[in-house]
């Protein structure tokens, strides 16, 4: 995480960040950043909604709108702003995913998923998030990175709108495994769907679609 509260940092200094393709997480607190810098922001693939506190747009109810999709959804995203893109998965009342079920089913199909941060703090080699987070970034051997959200009974995953073919299988195979696991519905743009449904349309890594048993 690249910590730069109260720093006065500018947009100028914003420019600077274009060669941290890495960078996953980001405080701008207090931060001089105006809509220009935002969309430079959008070019760092790998970097979740970062954090502007003070000047981060709020909703109807006052609450500070910190997923992608809500400032699109409120027509607050900054003009040529590469927002994200968001997948849901609802699961019946009352029940829980188990991340370690779905890290194995990947990896069982040639997957492999790591947990990257829990709650926003990095996390250590093979750390396992505790039974009550709130949010995962998870990331494979190729780079890709996934935010998933834990609303209640549902989980929200979400990647830049910029995200190439790569991330978005990816993005999808998370999707589905979550879905897969647990007994989900998953909500996309092409609407609602059980997990089997999903794996029939839904844009796969090749490896994941290789196996036999990959949609039972």
């Amino acid at each position: 995480m690249l910590d730069l509260r109260q720093t006065g940092v500018t947009d100028t200094e914003i420019k600077a960040l274009a060669g941290f393709t890495n960078l996953a997480s980001l405080s701008l607190c207090h931060a001089k950043v105006t809509d220009a810098g935002l969309k430079e922001l959008s070019r760092l693939q790998c970097l979740a909604v970062p954090d502007l506190s003070n000047k981060w747009p709020r909703g109807d109810d006052g609450h500070r709108l910190t997923r992608l999709g809500s400032l699109v959804s409120s027509g607050m995203a900054p003009e040529g702003f590469a927002m994200g893109m968001e997948q849901t998965v609802t699961f019946p009342a009352d029940s829980t995913v188990s991340w370690p079920a779905v890290r194995d089913l990947l990896a069982s199909r040639g997957i492999p998923v790591q947990v990257r941060m829990i709650d926003g703090e990095l996390a250590f080699p093979h750390e396992e998030p505790s039974d009550n987070w709130r949010e995962l970034r998870l990331g494979t051997t190729d780079g890709a990175l996934v935010t998933v959200k834990r609303e209640q009974s549902r989980l929200v995953l979400v990647v830049w709108g910029n995200a190439d073919a790569g991330l978005v299988q990816t993005w999808n195979a998370l999707t589905w495994a979550f879905a897969h696991v647990g007994e989900g519905s998953i909500r996309s743009a092409n609407g609602s769907q059980n997990a089997a449904d999903y794996w029939n349309h839904a844009e796969l890594p090749a490896v994941l679609r290789s196996n036999p048993r990959g949609s039972q």
